[in-house]
């Protein structure tokens, strides 16, 4: 347990695909998450929910305001 707590890396990484392909449109990739994200928020599927959150925010951030 102490070798546990003192591990700075966890030793299985799961990383969640996001739900669209990187080629896509940005609408078309906005639609699918904030779909995704709405399906999972009504299936009280909390992580997932951040997941797809985190997405959007993502796209937002790396999109230029004219878009």
């Amino acid at each position: 347990i102490i070798s546990d707590l003192l591990s700075t890396t966890p030793q299985d990484v799961v990383v969640t695909p996001s739900p669209y392909h990187p080629a896509e449109n940005l609408d078309d990739k906005v639609m699918k998450t904030y779909q995704q994200l709405l399906k999972n928020v009504k299936l009280k599927n909390h992580t997932e929910s951040l997941i797809h959150a985190f997405y959007l925010g993502e796209m937002l951030t790396k999109t230029d305001p004219k878009q």
